[in-house]
Parts: structure tokens; C-alpha cells; sequence
């Protein structure tokens, strides 16, 4: 008697996701962005949360005075350093609100993404995820050892440096977007994170 299969053999089916981009089922015009470009607008927001939350964490630090970092308040240079890191998170996030301002309108407006708007919501995403692990950085190493105990801080600079491994932010597709808004990529469209001869 032949044995049996165990059951996640017997009924395990390939787990995909659809990748092609169309019109929408449900949901609205957002989803015509596909798996990928949902993605690209989580990581985006992703990025900006950890940037925003662990600025919030550094000055609560410093403000309750606690150990070293407690001290920083009088700092003048910690106070210069602050700031610029608050102005690069805001500049940051403002570029992604711009650019994806304008994709919402063409969605809304029923009009398909040109390849420039692809190429800035990768560039929005590579942008905001560096400078976000920039201004970690910056918050880990003001904070001392208080970011290196267990806790949100380190968590946040944790997830942070976890976040920068990722394809959607990698050399090569900052690199592709380099290409395309020199205007050295004509007749290039974005398949996922390169940019190939369009159909």
C-alpha cells in the first residue's frame, strides 16, 4: 500500500501574486499600480515613519534628561545637528507627497503613469529611505547607549538599517533613474526596478 502524502503536499498550490498591471478589479485606481508600485508607496511611508518616530524619540530623551543624552540639551552643535536632520526628514517627505500627488492625479484623472513618474516614485522611495537612515543615525549616535539598549530607539535604528537592504532602494535603481531623467534611456520603460526597451 503506497504511504500518504502529508497534506501540505497534497494541497500546497504556488503561492504568487499578480504582477501585471491593468485596470483594476476593486479597490480603485490606485491598484492599477500593480504589486509593485503598492510597494514602492508602503516602503515610502515605511521609510518616513521610522525618520519621523525616532527624531520624536531623541528629543523626548533629551528633554527628560536622562544620562548622556539628557546633557545634549544645552549643546549648541547638538541643536545645529538636530535641526539640519529635521530639515533633510522634511525635505525628504515633502519630495514624496510631490510626487505622489501627481501620480494620484493622473490615477484619479484616469490617465497611465509615463515613465518619468515611475522613475520619481522609485527616486521618492531611494531618497526617503537614505536620508531616514541618515537622520538613525544621527538620532543613534546622539542618544549613546540609551539607543543601544533594548527598546524603540533601537529598534528604530534596527528596522532602519533592515530597510536599506532592500531592492526597491539599491545602487542600481537609483542608478536607472540616473539614466532616465538625464534623458540617456530613451525609448525605456520600468519593468519592476530596471528600466528595458519598451514593447
Amino acid at each position: 500500500m503506497p504511504q500518504a502524502q502529508p497534506e501540505w503536499h497534497m494541497t500546497a498550490k504556488p503561492m504568487t501574486a499578480i504582477l501585471k498591471i491593468g485596470p483594476p478589479r476593486r479597490g480603485g485606481a490606485l491598484y492599477s499600480l500593480g504589486v509593485i508600485g503598492i510597494a514602492l508607496l508602503c516602503h515610502s511611508a515605511w521609510a518616513a515613519g521610522i525618520g519621523r518616530r525616532i527624531l520624536d524619540e531623541l528629543g523626548a530623551k533629551v528633554r527628560a534628561g536622562v544620562g548622556r543624552t539628557g546633557t545634549l540639551a544645552g549643546s549648541e552643535a547638538f541643536h545645529e545637528q538636530y535641526a539640519r536632520a529635521e530639515g533633510k526628514y522634511r525635505a525628504a517627505t515633502a519630495f514624496v507627497r510631490e510626487v505622489w500627488g501627481d501620480v494620484s492625479a493622473s490615477l484619479d484623472g484616469g490617465t497611465p503613469l509615463t515613465v518619468r513618474q515611475h522613475t520619481m516614485i522609485r527616486l521618492a522611495l531611494a531618497n526617503i529611505t537614505w536620508t531616514c537612515h541618515e537622520v538613525s543615525e544621527f538620532a543613534y549616535t546622539a542618544a549613546g547607549t540609551i539607543a543601544l539598549r533594548s527598546g524603540t530607539m533601537q529598534r528604530l535604528f534596527r528596522d532602519m538599517h533592515a530597510g536599506t537592504q532592500h531592492i526597491t532602494s539599491a545602487p542600481p535603481v537609483i542608478r536607472n533613474a540616473g539614466r532616465e531623467l538625464a534623458g540617456i534611456a530613451p525609448g525605456k520603460k520600468w519593468l519592476f526596478f530596471d528600466l528595458v526597451d519598451q514593447a
